[in-house]
């Protein structure tokens, strides 16, 4: 078999996969980044809080 026609065979094999998974996976991603965030940000508002409580 010559090299293109194992790309092109890799190709047909990872095209459905990426078409179910990849969208699944981009979407995990970036709902992780943003929790990461939220804390992030919570936890940087109660420092702050606690900041201009005892000031």
């Amino acid at each position: 078999m010559s090299h293109a026609h194992l790309l092109l065979q890799g190709e047909q094999t990872l095209r459905p996969l990426i078409a179910r998974g990849l969208p699944a996976f981009i979407l995990a991603v970036l709902a992780q980044v943003a929790e990461m965030e939220r804390r992030r940000i919570a936890e940087r508002t109660a420092s702050g809080r606690q900041v201009a409580l005892v000031d």
